[in-house]
C-alpha cells in the first residue's frame, strides 16, 4: 500500500495566506454590492434592506461587463505617493 507521500496530487493548490479576501473574486463583488446597497444608510425594516439589495443586484445585471471584469480581473493595488 502506498504511503501518503507517494500518492500523486490530483488537485494541486497554490499556497494562499490564511485570510486573503483580496484574492477571492466574490469578495471583490460583495464589496461593491455592499457599498452600493447599504453604505451610509439606515433601514427601518428588513424589507427595506432587502429591497435595496435587490435594486443593486438589478443594477449589476445591467452592467454585466463591469461585474465580469471585477470578478476576472486582479485586485488593484493601492500606491502611495
Amino acid at each position: 500500500m502506498p504511503t501518503p507521500r507517494t500518492l500523486p496530487n490530483p488537485n494541486p493548490c497554490a499556497a494562499l495566506p490564511s485570510y486573503s479576501p483580496q484574492l477571492n473574486p466574490i469578495e471583490r463583488f460583495w464589496k461593491k454590492l455592499r457599498r452600493r446597497a447599504t453604505h451610509n444608510r439606515l433601514f427601518d425594516t428588513l424589507a427595506d434592506l432587502k429591497a435595496s439589495i435587490r435594486a443593486s443586484l438589478c443594477y449589476f445585471q445591467t452592467v454585466r461587463h463591469k461585474v465580469k471584469s471585477l470578478i476576472e480581473g486582479r485586485p488593484k493595488r493601492k500606491t502611495s505617493k
